[in-house]
Formats: C-alpha cells, sequence, structure tokens
C-alpha cells in the first residue's frame, strides 16, 4: 500500500450503487475511489480541491490527492514498485513521452473532447507514440512575462522596456542608481535552477524565433551551437554582475523559489515567470496588493530579427522583434491504471465546466488550454489579461524547452543553470560541453510550436 501523506483525507461518499450509477461504471465494491498525483501546493493546490469537491460530490466517486513536489522521483518509485497512482499531473512533456514510450501511460482515446484544443496542445496531447492521446492540458501558465511595481517605476522615472537593449539598458540604469534590478531565487529542492532555464528559453525563442527553438529542443541544434551558445551569455549579461541579483548570485542560488521575493523599491524591481509563481493573489495586506497599481507585467522582449538570428546589440533597438512567440506551461493528466473512477475524473476534469471552475477560483492563477474557455471567466484583470496572450491567437505559443527534453536532460539543464552562475567563466569549457554529452530522447521532443486560430470557436 502506497502512503498518501500529505493527501487529504477522502470524504464520506454514498452507497456503491449509487456511485456507480454515476460514474456510468459497474465496478465491483471497494473500487470506486481513485488517487491523483499532482505537483501543486498553495493557492494552487486549494483551487484544484475545490474541483475534486465537485467531482466527488456529483459523481459519488472518493479522491485521494497526493501533493508532491518532487512528483516524477516519487511517481518514478510508485512506478518501480509496481504501485502508481491512478492519475498524475505531469508537467514534463518529456517525461510524458517516456512513461508512453515505456506503456506506463494508458491511452486517453474516446475519453477527451480533442477539438477543444488548438496548436501546439492538440500535438502535445499525443507525446510519446503519435497515433494515441497520452495526456491532455488541465492547468496551463504563461512563463514570457515579466513582473514589475508600476508605482516604484513612476516613482523612479522608469519606462517599460519594448526590446532587449532597452531591458540591458533598464537593468544597468537601476544597478547605478544603486538598486538591485532582478529578483531571482533558484533552490527548489530536487529541481533547483528550473527558473534559470526558462530564461534562457525566452531569450532564444525572442532572439532567433520558433523555427530554431524547435531545434534546440529536439537535439538537432547542439547546446555549443552559436545560438544556445549566445542565450546563456544574453542570460549572464543581464543577471551576472554582483549587484545585479538582489542579495547577490550567491543568494539566488541558495534562496527557495517560493520564499515570495517580489519586486518593490526594499528588494529588486523585476522578476520573470509565472503568475503563479510570484504569488500575488494570495498576498495580504494592508493593503492587498492591486494589478496595475502595486503590481503588473510586460511580455518578455524579443532581441533580435527572424530574418537574420542576429542578437540583440546597441543597434537592434530598431529592428522588428524576431519573434511575437511566448513560452508556455501546462500540467497534463495522464492516467496510469486504467479504471473507471480514473476514467470519470478525466472525463471531469478535462471538462469545459471543469475547467470554468479551476480558472475562476481566487489565488488559483492558471489558465486553460481549452478554448471553449471564454476570458471572461477568469476573475481579475492581471488573469484576463494573461488569458488573452494564451488564447488570442496573435501570439505563437511555445512549449518550455526543458519541460519537452527527456527526463534526464532536463535534470541535466536544471544542474547546469547553477554551476554556470556560480562560475560563469565555465560555460563553454564545462557547462555546454556537459550537456551536449546528455543523449536526447526523440520521443520527447514533438513539435512544441504552434499557433491558435485568431477566430477560436464560439464557447458553447
Amino acid at each position: 500500500m502506497r502512503g498518501t501523506a500529505g493527501a487529504r483525507v477522502a470524504r464520506a461518499i454514498a452507497a456503491v450503487g449509487l456511485a456507480a450509477a454515476a460514474c456510468g461504471c459497474g465496478g465491483p465494491a471497494g473500487s470506486n475511489n481513485v488517487t491523483i498525483m499532482v505537483a501543486w501546493s498553495g493557492s494552487e493546490l486549494a483551487a484544484f480541491e475545490s474541483v475534486i469537491r465537485t467531482f466527488e460530490d456529483q459523481s459519488g466517486i472518493s479522491v485521494d490527492v497526493e501533493p508532491t513536489r518532487a512528483l516524477t522521483q516519487e511517481l518514478d518509485a510508485d512506478l518501480a514498485e509496481g504501485d502508481p497512482p491512478e492519475v498524475a499531473a505531469l508537467p514534463s512533456i518529456g517525461a510524458i513521452g517516456t512513461y508512453a514510450g515505456q506503456g506506463e501511460l494508458k491511452p486517453l482515446d474516446g475519453l477527451v473532447d480533442t477539438a477543444d484544443y488548438g496548436p501546439p496542445w492538440s500535438g502535445l496531447m499525443r507525446t510519446g507514440q503519435g497515433d494515441h492521446v497520452y495526456a491532455v492540458p488541465v492547468k496551463a501558465d504563461v512563463k514570457s512575462l515579466i513582473w514589475y511595481d508600476p508605482t516604484v517605476f513612476r516613482r523612479s522615472g522608469y519606462a517599460v522596456p519594448a526590446t532587449w537593449p532597452q531591458l540591458l539598458t533598464l537593468s544597468k540604469s537601476i544597478e547605478n542608481h544603486g538598486g538591485s534590478p532582478w529578483c531571482l531565487a533558484l533552490s527548489s529542492t530536487p529541481t533547483s535552477g528550473w527558473p534559470g532555464t526558462d530564461w534562457i528559453a525566452d531569450i532564444l525563442l525572442g532572439t532567433y524565433g520558433p523555427g530554431t527553438y524547435q531545434k534546440w529542443v529536439s537535439g538537432e541544434l547542439p547546446w555549443t551551437s552559436g545560438p544556445v551558445q549566445q542565450a546563456w551569455q544574453m542570460w549572464g549579461q543581464l543577471v551576472g554582475s554582483g549587484d545585479a541579483v538582489y542579495g547577490g548570485r550567491g543568494a539566488a542560488l541558495r534562496q527557495q523559489v517560493e520564499s515570495g521575493i517580489n519586486p518593490s523599491l526594499t528588494s529588486c524591481y523585476l522578476a520573470h515567470g509565472t503568475l503563479v509563481d510570484q504569488g500575488f493573489s494570495v498576498k495580504t495586506g494592508p493593503p492587498a496588493p492591486k494589478f496595475g497599481t502595486s503590481y503588473d507585467f510586460f511580455p518578455f522582449p524579443a532581441s533580435g530579427t527572424a530574418a537574420s538570428g542576429t542578437a540583440a546589440s546597441g543597434t537592434a533597438a530598431s529592428r522588428a522583434p524576431a519573434s511575437g512567440a511566448i513560452q508556455v506551461s501546462a500540467d497534463f493528466i495522464g492516467m496510469f491504471n486504467d479504471t473507471p473512477p480514473a476514467r470519470a475524473l478525466i472525463r471531469y476534469l478535462t471538462s469545459t465546466a471543469a475547467q470554468r471552475k479551476w480558472v475562476s477560483y481566487p489565488g488559483a492563477d492558471g489558465f486553460s488550454a481549452d478554448n471553449q474557455v471564454p476570458v471572461s471567466a477568469y476573475p481579475g484583470p492581471a488573469t484576463q489579461r494573461i488569458a488573452t496572450l494564451l488564447t488570442s491567437g496573435q501570439r505563437e505559443l511555445c512549449f518550455g524547452a526543458a519541460d519537452a527534453m527527456s527526463p534526464d536532460l532536463n535534470a541535466a539543464f536544471d544542474h547546469a543553470i547553477l554551476k554556470y552562475l556560480t562560475e560563469p567563466a565555465a560555460l563553454n569549457s564545462t557547462v555546454l560541453p556537459e550537456l551536449s554529452k546528455v543523449p536526447a530522447d526523440s520521443r520527447s521532443a514533438p513539435s512544441v510550436c504552434g499557433r491558435l486560430p485568431t477566430s477560436p470557436a464560439p464557447a458553447r
């Protein structure tokens, strides 16, 4: 029996006969429950549990939620013991490809209305074998965001940058005035370093565009190639100086990702990442943070031109940006034990009704890949504005590079970030050559970029 430490206790349910009828299954007594492993905590977990309570009330099925910050590691251990959860929420396409290739993940064909998902989600759902749906995105995020405090910017006379050179100029100006431009925390056992991988991905995507980005993710573009090397160097140029990061590089290496370092006049001015990473919606006052007044964001600025692939330089500000693409991520629901309750849970979690409920929960700070969920379903101006970026079709969406790579390469990428910040001079002698030695798994590198239709189907 696998332990369920940290999971909430399943609530009492209706009689087995009623439950079987509610879920459309005729399973034997004692089988009317399902376990799902997730990597969420805090307000993310609270939002998900609200959705689960509705499912339990409607179906009579009892759900054990197992939250863990080391999901892949615990799931691998459970699989090795032959006792995996029925369902898991997986953030890594690379891991999904591996599990599908090994026959661990069960096909979801017929459980999900795939017409509700456009590119790149529709392709990522078939990661692994290509012929079957193995996982469905149930919670999406936008990574290509930079957060700041508008009040501090106005007081200091800083303008929101639209290009990479302007971002460099802003960062240096803050340093010259005695401030630390960047909030950065990299400690997140057992995946410390992952926020840095998002930085490298955003820089490469913004500089060279989706085509080069796809080649890098699929292993066609070596780690030691010019574009990849340059992305690392550009990040080092931005955060590598002694005062660029709040508390210094050493503090960034030790600081927990969820520690709550946010843009303000008293610490750092800029933070990169998703809304949920910032935690603005769960902070308390007085005064409570208010979007547009105490926090705001701008999309990650593009750096060069798609035609030339030239990185940003002193003359690049006047060029057309290389790409309006944005980096996205998602947690994908997958099934490891094919049972009637597991099927019922997956049908529910991927339904438009459940997706609308989920994103509307205060503090969820997550988004839906279901194109039937309208922007109006989101609870406030911050989430509505991000949802517009995600769903308008005006920008190409590219799935996060690290999470599209094989698990081994993903872990090596995390570690390389830590080594680079510790020893920047080792980039070309050690960091990138070592990454080149880790095999790329072609099963884990589907087409990661795509553009949604500009006129999504009307909500049903």
